[in-house]
């Protein structure tokens, strides 16, 4: 029997991230596409894909979460484009029946669905940079950080930034070795800090004592580097891409009331 899953996918090229959904739809898979739906809206990604193309869902039971991650969708600071692969007819009619798929993008194909977000999604203001593996870089991502705040006009943001980006490519250094991209980009009121490393690992915090869950070895033995990363950022998270991961943290840019 085939076992219900999500794959997550960041496409940190385009600042699109990929939902797959695989097999049978159950609660399982409702409460995981759920929770995952809103720590993607955090990330503040240019579009969000949710690819039903492997999904088993002959009752279109998985439309009433999907109409609820669209209004958590809207509901974000800015608001977060959801798209839809849905090649199925009933899922589709059902969309239609509620009228959600004028706002929701419904597509027959993943493909059509990125094709639509490069055609009508601005890309967000970007800055990248490849770097080495070495001690060097940690300095490098600090300079061109700091060098980003200020021409943004974020030097308000000059050190939280700087010491986000130290914790995030130090980890990737230590533990992914080898070549890995910073992308900074600046997405409504939030400026978007990312590591993308060849490690397909996702990083996760120790516990104070100094203990990993499940008596994993942590990915971050230095000194809760990702705790600091936790402490300065609006959000932060990691995502599987497709070569590797991304870790990403956020930081305000512009008030509320702006």
């Amino acid at each position: 029997m085939k076992t219900s899953h999500l794959a997550f996918n960041g496409e940190v090229d385009d600042a699109l991230i990929a939902v797959g959904l695989h097999g049978r739809w159950n609660r399982a898979l409702r409460l995981d596409l759920a929770a995952g739906l809103r720590k993607c809206f955090a990330e503040q990604p240019r579009a969000v894909l949710v690819d039903l193309a492997d999904l088993d869902d002959p009752a279109a039971q998985c439309v009433p979460t999907l109409l609820a991650g669209y209004h958590a969708a809207a509901a974000a600071d800015p608001p977060v484009p959801l798209l839809v692969c849905a090649p199925g007819a009933v899922v589709r009619e059902r969309l239609v029946a509620t009228g959600v798929d004028r706002s929701i993008g419904v597509h027959d194909t993943a493909d059509a669905a990125r094709a639509a977000v490069r055609a009508g999604v601005p890309m967000p203001t970007v800055r990248r940079i490849e770097l080495p593996g070495d001690d060097m870089s940690a300095a490098l991502a600090r300079d061109v950080t700091g060098q980003v705040c200020v021409e943004w006009s974020l030097a308000h943001l000059l050190h939280p930034a700087r010491l986000i980006i130290s914790e995030l490519v130090t980890n990737a250094i230590e533990h992914a070795g080898g070549p890995f991209t910073v992308r900074l980009s600046l997405r409504g009121r939030l400026l978007h800090l990312a590591v993308q490393d060849r490690n397909p690992a996702l990083p996760f915090m120790i516990d104070p004592a100094g203990h990993a869950p499940d008596a994993r070895r942590p990915l971050d033995e230095r000194g809760f580097g990702l705790r600091i990363v936790a402490a300065e950022a609006t959000a932060w998270g990691a995502m599987p891409c497709r070569f590797g991961k991304t870790v990403w943290a956020t930081l305000r840019a512009l008030p509320l009331s702006a």
